[in-house]
């Protein structure tokens, strides 16, 4: 092989090898190659810089999810299956009318109060859970919208209103009468009380004073656990220096509920 054909296949393997090297094919440069049999042209390396790219890694946020916390609270007492349904309207009864019947955080009477509930409310809502402590039992509610426990012996349902005038005057042998608006209510409320079991009275409503003079007497645990009472308004009027009894009406107090007005 003579020199120039030698160094055409030198320039050819060049070119060859910058082809391969490149980036892409838009960077390459052609090579001139002068025809002459007495030189060999200087060859010219090209150094291409490398430019690397680090991409840090993407910052990682953890999230930690922190359990709710549940607080149980101990009621006093022990679960009962007896008493109001949740949504029973219920009514105070048995308290006097300079009283309230106080609404405890918890079961027992040793319970912080959270309401209180005038001796003739009858808006208070029955949750539905009722326990039972040595010597009571107690009954959940809510009282405009406060929730909290009540004594069973204060509280029950309102029934039916009718007139137990006649009721009154064929037990007592006559209409009774006296010398005072109490001792006509007395003679009145004997119809009505029990001795065994003793029964609990109170007067919720102060009286109202006039002619009749009207006098509000509630009549409760007299050993009946459907009927546990009456509210009995009962109006007096004087006549001839002598107080009578007008009328009475009678309202029940139910234990197990209402339906209809009546006594469940």
């Amino acid at each position: 092989m003579n020199q120039r054909t030698r160094l055409l296949a030198t320039v050819a393997a060049f070119a060859f090898v910058a082809t391969a090297c490149s980036g892409s094919g838009d960077n390459f440069v052609p090579v001139t190659v002068e025809s002459t049999t007495t030189a060999v042209p200087a060859t010219t390396t090209t150094t291409i810089a490398v430019t690397t790219t680090t991409t840090p890694p993407a910052s990682s946020t953890t999230t930690t999810t922190v359990a709710p916390t549940t607080t149980t609270t101990v009621l006093p007492g022990d679960p009962m299956d007896f008493g109001p349904s949740a949504g029973d309207v219920l009514a105070v009864i048995g308290v006097e009318s300079d009283d309230v019947l106080n609404v405890r955080q918890a079961p027992g009477i040793n319970q912080n109060i959270v309401a209180t509930a005038p001796p003739l409310s009858h808006n208070l809502i029955a949750v539905g859970n009722t326990r039972a402590l040595p010597n009571s039992i107690w009954i959940e509610i809510t009282l405009n919208g406060t929730p909290g426990w009540v004594s069973y012996s204060f509280v029950g349902y309102l029934g039916n209103t009718d007139d137990a005038t006649a009721e009154v005057v064929a037990d007592y042998g006559s209409i009774p009468s006296g010398a005072s608006v109490d001792e006509v209510v007395e003679f009145t409320l004997a119809t009505f009380v029990s001795v065994d079991p003793q029964s609990r009275v109170a007067r919720p409503a102060a009286p109202i004073v006039g002619d009749p003079t009207e006098v509000t007497v509630d009549v409760v645990g007299i050993g009946d656990d459907a009927v546990r009472g009456y509210r009995l308004h009962i109006f007096v009027q004087l006549e001839a220096g002598v107080y009578s009894l007008m009328s009475v009406e009678r309202t029940y107090i139910c234990g197990r509920g209402v339906s209809g007005g009546l006594c469940l």
